[in-house]
């Protein structure tokens, strides 16, 4: 048996099925699931071969904006993903989905731009997809709160073991815990 080494990230799921939190409107809040990846890279910082190289490897980006103004981005990855972090690399379901690399532009914080964003996502996927998946960094209190907001359910920590590899220690919902495990074929601890 193993011990936990420090705890380095919480993995939360949404089933479909489970109950999306309202939120207050939002004036002039949207979403897009934008192909230009011209106006991408812009929002994003990223380069165009970069944002090119995420959507041919199956992942999609989202646009929030406020009327025309962009406030946030994020990404939903389709076929396959990974937390690079700490070295996992995973392959999707097709009823499965990866959320990742989001992010409120600074003039946009504390409007409540990103579980917005979240939500959004979880609404336009639940007619066809089981689950979504996402991590975040325990010190990101910010990202966490956003989450629970959306409706995402904190399953369980994800810490590096005493051998050195990746396991998942989970919260109250073992099934979920196992299934995110499973997904990320690591043990539970």
């Amino acid at each position: 048996q193993t011990c936990a080494l420090p705890i380095f990230m919480a993995l939360a799921t949404w089933w479909r099925g489970d109950p999306v939190p309202s939120l207050s409107p939002l004036p002039g809040f949207r979403v897009e699931a934008s192909r230009d990846k011209h106006m991408i890279a812009g929002i994003t910082r990223l380069a165009p071969d970069e944002v090119d190289r995420r959507m041919h490897a199956g992942h999609q980006p989202y646009l929030a904006f406020v009327e025309q103004a962009p406030v946030g981005y994020g990404w939903m990855a389709t076929q396959e993903a990974s937390i690079g972090e700490l070295g996992l690399q995973f392959a999707l379901p097709a009823t499965e989905r990866y959320l990742w690399d989001f992010a409120t532009l600074a003039d946009w914080q504390g409007y409540g731009i990103y579980p917005r964003l979240l939500q959004h996502i979880l609404m336009q996927q639940s007619s066809t997809v089981e689950r979504v998946w996402i991590i975040h960094a325990p010190e990101n209190s910010p990202s966490g709160a956003g989450m629970t907001k959306a409706g995402l359910l904190p399953i369980g920590q994800l810490s590096f073991r005493s051998d050195g590899g990746v396991g998942l220690a989970p919260f109250e919902s073992r099934e979920r815990a196992q299934a995110g495990a499973a997904l990320l074929g690591i043990p539970l601890i």
